[in-house]
């Protein structure tokens, strides 16, 4: 019910009437599925049509989000959906590869919140409004285990609390012994930290020899949740001119597309304890980094595999040994 809340002079029968008119108005907090024409100050007004309870500011020039009305405030999803104003203070339980979609932020209005929790075990993207965004970007990824408050200005939404990587001071010198890191422990089921000097190196391969020739042993297997590989050549001995390279792969097999230089050499050189560093940029794209030159590569697919070789010279027998360190 929704009145203009004025109660005029008239007969005892009418006044009665329009009364209780105003009071069930009061009562039902201006129940309705639009906004009552004539507005006050810290009005009440329960929006039918979204089942939302907003109240109006106190300069009487806009209704702000108080409460959701309907029951089901926590739900389980398994695929796509679009939050509403409706879904105001809700909190949705994802699993699966879905995608979250958004009203716009001003259909939303100032105020609007929700969570998103992915209690999956792959990625799930929540997705603005058209080319709004959430924390400066046009989609946001909610990785396995994590839950995200989503709160809305009225014009972008916003992630409160969330760690944003890219935003964070490197620290160059860290205390091995005082510092932590944040790691999920399977066993366990949650998240922990670890110390950094308990944190035993995550070695893919360590002594592997080659059989000779030009091309070495491809090493496969690696982590696609990998996102830095540290390879060091403890020895690398080579007979005949040329130079020696590295190169990346898929699933798919070594991409010749890929090849960076190690070091040139001469006639019987060798090459001891060159570091390699492969770090992703995004997608399929990383950097090799030798020795301080970087260069950029993109492969076919994500990063499966790499490969020492040798150009116009070949690799003695049993020589090539790789060092390897992953970086999760």
């Amino acid at each position: 019910m929704q009145t203009d809340l004025a109660l005029s002079n008239q007969a005892r029968t009418a006044f009665r009437i329009e009364l209780n008119n105003h009071l069930e108005a009061l009562a039902s907090c201006s129940a309705g599925d639009a906004a009552p024409s004539t507005t006050f100050p810290h009005q009440f007004w329960a929006d039918t049509a979204n089942g939302v309870l907003w109240i109006r500011n106190e300069a009487n020039s806009d209704w702000l989000l108080v409460a959701s009305l309907n029951g089901a405030r926590v739900q389980s999803k398994s695929s796509g959906f679009t939050v509403g104003v409706e879904d105001f203070d809700s909190v949705f339980l994802c699993s699966g590869a879905i995608t979250v979609a958004f009203d716009a932020a001003a259909t939303l209005s100032n105020g609007f919140r929700c969570k998103i929790v992915n209690v999956g075990t792959t990625n799930v993207t929540l997705d603005p409004d058209g080319s709004e965004t959430i924390d400066g970007a046009t989609t946001l990824l909610c990785g396995r285990g994590e839950g995200y408050d989503v709160e809305c200005n009225g014009s972008a939404l916003y992630c409160p609390g969330r760690i944003r990587v890219n935003d964070l001071t490197e620290d160059m010198a860290p205390d091995t012994a005082a510092d932590f890191v944040l790691g999920w422990d399977t066993s366990d089921g949650r998240i922990k930290k670890y110390l950094l000097q308990n944190i035993a190196p995550a070695t893919l391969v360590i002594g592997t020899p080659v059989t000779g020739g030009t091309i070495g042993t491809a090493i496969t297997g690696i982590s696609a949740d990998a996102w830095q590989i540290e390879i060091v050549l403890a020895a690398l001995s080579t007979t005949g001119a040329g130079f020696s390279e590295i190169r990346l792969g898929d699933s798919g097999g070594i991409e010749s597309g890929t090849a960076v230089q190690i070091a040139e050499h001469d006639s019987g050189g060798q090459i001891k304890d060159a570091r390699i560093v492969v770090t992703k940029v995004s997608g399929t794209t990383w950097i090799v980094d030798v020795k301080g030159v970087a260069e950029s590569v993109t492969l076919s697919g994500t990063l499966d595999r790499f490969q020492v070789r040798a150009d116009g010279t070949s690799i003695d027998a049993g020589t090539l040994q790789y060092y390897v360190h992953l970086t999760p």
